[in-house]
């Protein structure tokens, strides 16, 4: 069984059978690992242990007229060669943020990394300078936006651009620099390539606007891919198409992403681990199959159950969680999550939750957990 971009198992289930990680696709490829890009992927993931990315305790703190809030508190994740790591969480929740910090493209002075390590390549990003980070954006960490229309530039054509990020990090001619423009939107699957090098953003639909933005960030081969919410804005049938091609890339070039998005049906569809935020800090990771089959936080069990299941009755409300992510600066005392859990309980609404280790890599920031450790333990 394979679900179409947007489609979600239920909770309790794991995610179906994905192309090219354990099983084949159809036509008996393996489209993850697959053809040109199995030896590649397979070699970098072997070839190193270390993480390709590692942020350790990142905390973003912005300033306003109303004081300063702290939008990201204590965020620590990795990211492996050759995997894809979700980022998941509702509007408000800090993915963006966090995803704008490791590209050192926040609003400074407003907003500024005040604690933390962002380790990529040896080198702590939170320290480098905006020379070093003008090495490094584009050239070994690429950003794919949200909304191509707004992200790529209207005077400007799209080989031009595509181009000029090319010879930004690279020591070619300008014939050069169009003919690697050229190999991109081919790797892509760009229609017509060479007509489609000479038209503007407004030309081309949203679905080949979102090819050229990654023509765009794989032009350089970066050993990450920061993809923010990349196929929101598209109908599902280009979403669907997106999501191959991302797949698709990342076997043949072994290219390592972070997916940002809070579509669950992506999540099962893409992601190899999970990191699920709420509030500006993780609440919940690990592999998307542990997380899908035993969800480790309220939170994270309430996204799954608010999602529509096509065995629901026609006229069941549809469930939700009830209230919003608080504001920065009106975080509760306690768990931030605890004035909508079901499950809250006092010690929730007046102490931060610890992180409780699950197993196999799999964790979660609830006092539920610590609570059920400390039944077992007096049970003994």
């Amino acid at each position: 069984m394979r679900m179409q971009a947007g489609q979600t198992p239920p909770p309790g289930s794991a995610p179906p059978d994905r192309p090219g990680r354990d099983t084949p696709a159809s036509g008996g490829e393996d489209r993850r690992r697959g053809d040109a890009g199995r030896e590649i992927a397979v070699e970098r993931r072997a070839g190193s242990t270390a993480p390709v990315l590692a942020v350790e305790d990142l905390w973003v703190r912005f300033r306003t007229e109303d004081g300063p809030f702290d939008a990201v508190r204590g965020v620590t994740f990795h990211v492996n060669p050759g995997e894809t790591v979700a980022l998941v969480g509702e509007s408000g929740c800090g993915k963006s943020v966090t995803a704008l910090s490791i590209m050192r493209l926040l609003p400074e002075p407003q907003a500024q990394i005040r604690r933390g390590r962002i380790l990529f390549g040896g080198q702590d990003l939170a320290r480098a300078t905006e020379r070093a980070m003008r090495q490094i954006r584009g050239n070994r960490i690429a950003m794919i936006f949200q909304e191509p229309m707004t992200s790529l530039n209207p005077v400007y054509t799209c080989g031009e651009q595509v181009a000029e990020a090319i010879r930004t990090h690279r020591r070619c001619s300008r014939k050069e620099a169009r003919e690697l423009a050229l190999e991109a939107f081919r790797q892509v699957g760009i229609t017509d390539p060479e007509r489609r090098l000479d038209q503007f953003p407004h030309e081309l639909s949203g679905g080949l606007r979102q090819r050229v933005m990654i023509a765009m960030a794989i032009a350089c081969r970066p050993q990450l891919i920061i993809a923010d919410e990349p196929t929101t804005a598209l109908d599902v049938t280009i979403q669907a198409q997106i999501l191959d091609l991302l797949r698709d890339l990342q076997a043949r070039l072994g290219t390592s992403i972070l997916f940002i998005t809070h579509d669950l049906g992506v999540v099962a569809e893409m992601a190899d681990r999970v990191v699920v935020m709420y509030a500006g800090e993780v609440v919940e990771q690990g592999p998307v199959q542990a997380i899908f089959r035993r969800p480790g936080h309220p939170y994270t069990a309430g996204l799954f159950r608010s999602i529509p299941r096509r065995d629901t009755p026609r006229k069941a409300p549809l469930p939700a969680i009830e209230g919003v992510v608080p504001h920065p600066s009106r975080r509760p005392p306690g768990c931030p999550f605890a004035p909508r859990c079901p499950e809250a309980r006092g010690v929730c609404r007046e102490q931060p939750a610890p992180w409780v280790e699950l197993g196999d890599g799999h964790g979660a920031r609830c006092w539920v957990h610590v609570q059920e450790e400390a039944r077992e333990v007096t049970a003994r």
